[in-house]
């Protein structure tokens, strides 16, 4: 099963920005709890 090349090409999945968002509040935590 080939697929289109422009398909494989499309906006970062939402998954993708609420684990980078995570990530985010993760160091954020981090370093409150570092103080």
């Amino acid at each position: 099963m080939s697929m289109p090349k422009k398909q494989i090409r499309k906006p970062p999945e939402p998954r993708d920005e609420i684990i980078s968002f995570i990530k985010k509040q993760d160091k954020a935590s981090c370093l409150r709890w570092m103080q």
